[in-house]
């Protein structure tokens, strides 16, 4: 069924007609049948529910009856009688409209409202009863999740992306009815916050998982090399006279590709960062097997005409897309943490998020968090398995090399700093 109520959540309520209050059954209407199994049922008619808010019904405009005849034309293309929905188009219901709207603000008329999650008429053929709104939307958004993970276990996180938003779409109506106050919502709660939080957490690794693939500002798509920055050698970094003061010409960064960027873009040309699995979810929720790598040092070449930077609206969009990411996988992440302060992915990925935005500071301080957490957590273990104890290890390894790897570019910007400074005072001087 299907009812109006102030909130932003579904107006859509499942369960037995007689578990409706407000509302009285009369008699049921045979349509015809269809060929989905229960799951697919639950599925379609939780995906309908997205879209039928309570603020949108109207009495004659949208309505219980609108709502059943959509549903009754995907089931099986169909539309109910067309007697069912007659009063909504008799032009003295239109007129009394105004009238039974100012009644029923003076008298307070009760509003349609399931009283709880109660089994259907007639039980399960499979043993498995109706069990309302709440299990309705809970189900589905764990089936999208499900899809998400094999998705993501396929190398294909642009793909699981949207199974894992989609659930989080039904997570927010379904906790919207927790906030009305519908019955039964107690139960439902703790479930549907963890489920919530788990699909967080997959955002944010899919979400970083692509802002990696794209190129930084100024730079070039990312790699999955596993090298260590290393320093160009000497003899490719020929000095340059700045022919008005007559001192060296401070050096200019490139990347691979040609195209120029400033010496504080410099940290930006290390797209790297050791992946983080997600196993309690039985995929790889990771961020990479390796630390992607296009150097650390900037390369100093003679300032030419020829060799301006030329940057397409293409590498504008990419980067603002990238910094897009990654600011929502912080946004996610720091949901979860919110719930959760010590959760070590969590602090690992948006530590990640934070180096690629250039904010070395805080991805430093969230990898030294997620570093004592999964310290503690391997030091409060008792006997865990050895496949557990190996992958907590190699989680381990992957925050130390990040930790590594922020400590090394604090360095190189605290290196450029203090050469800058010099060059400034041999001017002066």
């Amino acid at each position: 069924s299907f009812g109006g109520h102030p909130g932003e959540s579904t107006g859509v309520q499942a369960g037995k007609p007689r578990a409706v209050r407000g509302a009285r059954f009369i008699m049921q209407i045979h349509i015809g049948q269809c060929t989905l199994d229960q799951v697919e049922l639950r599925s379609l008619i939780a995906d309908l529910a997205l879209s039928w808010s309570g603020r949108c019904y109207h009495p004659l405009g949208r309505n219980c009856n609108h709502f059943t005849a959509e549903l009754s034309s995907r089931l099986n293309c169909r539309p109910p009688p067309s007697w069912v929905n007659t009063f909504s188009k008799s032009c003295l219901v239109h007129a009394l409209l105004p009238l039974a709207e100012c009644l029923a603000r003076s008298f307070g008329v009760v509003s349609c409202e399931q009283q709880g999650d109660e089994p259907g008429m007639g039980g399960s053929r499979n043993g498995r009863a109706s069990r309302g709104m709440h299990s309705l939307l809970q189900d589905s958004a764990a089936l999208h999740k499900q899809r998400g993970n094999e998705l993501y276990s396929k190398k294909d996180p642009a793909a699981a992306l949207d199974p894992y938003r989609k659930g989080l779409a039904y997570l927010d109506h379904a906790l919207g009815l927790c906030e009305r106050g519908v019955a039964g919502s107690e139960s439902f709660l703790p479930l549907l916050l963890e489920l919530q939080l788990s699909l967080w957490a997959n955002c944010a690794a899919c979400l970083l998982k692509l802002a990696r693939s794209l190129p930084p500002p100024g730079g070039t798509a990312a790699d999955d090399s596993t090298q260590a920055p290393t320093q160009v050698p000497t003899q490719s970094q020929p000095a340059t006279t700045d022919t008005l003061a007559g001192k060296p010409a401070a050096p200019r960064t490139h990347t691979g590709s040609g195209s120029r960027v400033s010496p504080h873009h410099a940290k930006d040309a290390v797209d790297g960062g050791a992946g983080h699995g997600d196993g309690a979810d039985g995929a790889d929720h990771g961020d990479g097997s390796g630390r992607e790598q296009r150097g650390l040092d900037a390369v100093a070449e003679p300032c030419a005409p020829s060799n301006a930077a030329v940057v397409s609206n293409a590498d504008v969009n990419a980067a603002a897309e990238r910094e897009k990411q990654l600011q929502e996988v912080v946004s996610l992440c720091g949901r979860v943490l919110h719930a959760d302060p010590s959760n070590a992915k969590a602090l690992f990925r948006r530590g990640v998020a934070w180096r690629l935005l250039g904010e070395l500071e805080r991805a430093r301080a969230d990898l030294q968090a997620a570093l004592g957490a999964e310290q503690a957590e391997s030091d409060g273990g008792v006997d865990a398995p050895e496949q557990a104890s190996h992958e907590q290890g190699g989680r381990l390894h992957e925050i130390k090399a990040e930790l590594g790897l922020v400590r090394q570019l604090q360095k190189a910007e605290l290196d450029r700093e203090k050469d800058l400074y010099k060059r400034m005072l041999r001017q002066h001087t």
